[in-house]
């Protein structure tokens, strides 16, 4: 526990993303006040937003629970150790794969991953890794606590340019897919791609091969991504290419043109650098 300016900050070291328990005990002579009411004595357990009263100055204090769940991108051996570490420190957890649970990405430059456009659309910070090595210091030293925009990695991906990449958040990326179904036509590209989708408030459909439902291939909210035929272990299926042109035959034929899914993610970016709406 550290009392940092009127707050005192607790860290509770978690290995998962339960919320830990917080209990008061009233051994105070002039009593001890849980939203109103006297413990006599007594401990209870607190929730986030509960209200504590004591001493004869009658300290007013209020509970508010901020989890730390981190995810990193593209960081080497030696700077996800790191990582671990400073976030152990701080009682946060690190996990491998992003959730809506999870409160940071790490990155030491943006480059276009399918953590970076779910952080984005979840409205959360993109930040280096130094961010939580000053966090500690701060803390520790009673300073004023370092602000995520100071931290932002540069940008380093050509697909969008050097010109600034929004990373502040915005509620409205939460619904960017509103509306869209996007089919998928493998069941490794709805695993990559799928949950960026639902976080964004859109649909992932997987088609498995040899389906063909016109009626949703055609429809105008549905966005069919291309199974991406270069890749060595679908090319060498005749089955999988004779389905997936028979797919393309059907879209051909409504001049809908495949979505491809590395423009996907690119033309995800690019919007952001300019706004939150996404044309497809």
């Amino acid at each position: 526990m550290i009392n940092y300016n009127g707050f005192f900050v607790f860290y509770f070291q978690s290995q998962s993303l339960s919320v830990p328990t917080l209990t008061v005990t009233d051994t105070s002579k002039y009593g001890t006040f849980v939203n109103g009411s006297k413990l006599n004595g007594t401990s209870v357990s607190l929730q986030s937003g509960d209200r504590i009263n004591f001493g004869v100055f009658e300290s007013k204090f209020r509970v508010e629970y901020e989890p730390l769940v981190v995810c990193s991108s593209c960081l080497d051996v030696a700077q996800k150790t790191a990582l671990n570490q400073a976030i152990q420190q701080l009682g946060g957890l690190v996990v491998n794969e992003w959730t809506k649970e999870c409160t940071h990405l790490v990155m030491v430059s943006v480059k276009v991953t399918v953590k970076t456009i779910c952080a984005l659309i979840c409205g959360r910070p993109i930040i280096k890794p130094e961010f939580f090595i000053e966090l500690i210091k701060a803390i520790q030293s009673r300073q004023e606590l370092p602000n995520h925009e100071s931290f932002y990695p540069p940008v380093d991906e050509p697909s969008i340019g050097t010109e600034k990449l929004d990373l502040s958040g915005h509620h409205e990326r939460k619904k960017i897919f509103s509306g869209k179904t996007f089919v998928f036509l493998t069941a490794k590209q709805h695993k990559k791609l799928g949950a960026a989708v639902t976080l964004g408030g859109g649909e992932a459909k997987l088609m498995t091969e040899g389906r063909k439902e016109t009626s949703l291939l055609v429809s105008p909210e549905v966005c069919v991504v291309d199974v991406g035929l270069t890749n060595s272990q679908i090319a060498g299926s005749d089955s999988m290419r004779n389905w997936t042109d028979s797919i393309l035959t059907i879209l051909q034929r409504y001049s809908i043109v495949l979505l491809y899914s590395g423009r996907l993610i690119s033309e995800f970016l690019q919007r952001f650098t300019h706004g939150v709406c996404l044309h497809i």
